[in-house]
C-alpha cells in the first residue's frame, strides 16, 4: 500500500479537525459534579446513631445519645452520652468506638477536629460543669453550675459557647481560650458558636422579662431575630452569609424558621426541634425532628424540602449535620 505524501496529510487531518470543531463534535468534556456525604447524629429509641447519606448506624445498644457530628479526612467523630450501669456520662465514638471520658454524669454536646486535635465540649460531674476535652484531656471552665453547648477552634484560638449559672439566674457566656465574657445580664443560653475571620457570631436566647426572644451575638453585641418568643439553636457562615436556625411562637404553634443575614423564612409546622444548620455551596442543610403521623421522627431537610432519616417506628431525633 502506498503512502500518502506528508502534505496531503497534513491537510486531510487539518480538514477532518476543522469539519469537527463546524459540527460542535468537539464538546469539552465535562466533569461530574463532586458528590458530597452527609453525616447526621441522633437517637433512635433510647440508642445513639448516626446516618450517612441516610444509611443509618447504631453506635450502642445500651441507652445513649449522640449530640454531635465531625468528619475530618476518612474519621467519623461523634460525640454523646453512653450508659456505663451506674449513670450516663460524656463519652465520645470515633469510627463506631465508643471511649467514655468520664466516670461522672455528664454528656458531649459539641466535636471539632483542628488539624490533629480533637476537641469535644459539654459537661462533667455532679453539678454539670462546663467542660472541654482536647484530644480526651478534660479542662474545667468553671466552678459553677454550667453548660458547653459548642465550640468552635480557628487558628490557635478554641471558643466555646454556653451558660453559667450565678444566682439568681442562668446567663449566656462564651470562652475563648479559657476565659469567660458574659453575654447578657437577662436569663440567657448560648447555644452555638461559629468563627469566620475574625467575627465571632454566637445564637443563643434572652429573656426580656415576658419572653425568651432568639439572638445572635456579632463580636459581642447582640441582635434580636423575632420580637415573638423564639428561639436559635445553630448558626452557619457562608461567604458574607449569616444562616440561623431556630423556630419562631407565631401566637397559635411554633414555625421552624431559617434566617439568612436576619431575614427569616417560616418552613413548617409539623417540626419538633430544629438543630443544627450547615451551608455546602448553594445547600442549606438543617437536622431536627419532624411530627410525622403519631411519631416523631429525625429529618433532614435540604432546600427546605424534609426527608425522614429514621423508620425503625421508635422515636427518633437528629441533633447534628456535617456535610463533606
Amino acid at each position: 500500500m502506498k503512502k500518502l505524501p506528508f502534505i496531503f496529510l497534513l491537510f486531510f487531518i487539518s480538514t477532518i479537525f476543522l469539519n469537527c470543531s463546524k459540527n460542535g463534535k468537539n464538546t469539552p468534556i465535562v466533569k461530574p459534579p463532586v458528590m458530597q456525604n452527609v453525616y447526621v447524629s441522633g437517637v433512635d429509641g433510647q440508642n445513639a446513631v448516626y446516618w450517612k447519606n441516610g444509611v443509618e448506624t447504631f453506635l450502642s445498644t445500651e441507652p445513649s445519645a449522640a449530640n454531635s457530628v465531625f468528619v475530618s479526612d476518612s474519621d467519623i467523630y461523634v460525640g454523646g452520652s453512653l450508659y456505663n450501669g451506674t449513670v450516663s456520662v460524656a463519652a465520645i465514638w470515633k469510627n463506631g468506638t465508643p471511649s467514655p471520658l468520664s466516670n461522672r454524669p455528664g454528656a458531649v454536646n459539641s466535636a471539632f477536629v483542628s488539624n490533629s486535635d480533637v476537641y469535644f465540649a459539654g459537661n462533667d460531674g455532679r453539678l454539670d460543669t462546663a467542660t472541654i476535652w482536647k484530644n480526651e484531656v478534660p479542662a474545667f471552665l468553671s466552678n459553677d453550675y454550667s453548660t458547653a453547648y459548642s465550640i468552635y477552634v480557628s487558628g490557635s484560638n478554641v471558643y466555646v459557647a454556653g451558660s453559667i449559672a450565678t444566682a439568681p439566674i442562668e446567663t449566656a457566656a462564651i470562652w475563648e481560650n479559657g476565659i469567660y465574657t458574659s453575654l447578657s445580664a437577662n436569663q440567657s443560653r448560648a447555644y452555638a458558636v461559629f468563627v469566620s475571620g475574625t467575627d465571632v457570631y454566637v445564637v443563643g436566647i434572652v429573656n426580656d422579662g415576658t419572653n425568651f426572644h432568639a439572638t445572635i451575638w456579632k463580636n459581642g453585641v447582640p441582635s434580636s431575630l423575632s420580637s415573638n418568643h423564639s428561639n436559635a439553636y445553630s448558626v452557619f457562615v457562608s461567604g458574607a452569609d449569616v444562616y440561623v436556625s431556630g423556630y419562631v411562637d407565631d401566637g397559635t404553634t411554633t414555625v421552624q424558621t431559617i434566617w439568612k443575614n436576619g431575614v427569616p423564612t417560616s418552613l413548617s409546622k409539623n417540626f419538633l426541634g430544629f438543630n443544627s444548620i450547615f451551608v455546602s455551596g448553594t445547600d442549606v442543610y438543617v437536622a431536627g425532628t419532624a411530627n410525622v403521623g403519631t411519631n416523631d421522627v429525625a429529618t433532614v431537610w435540604k432546600n427546605g424540602v424534609p426527608t425522614s432519616l429514621a423508620n425503625s417506628g421508635n422515636t427518633s431525633s437528629a441533633t447534628s449535620i456535617f456535610v463533606k
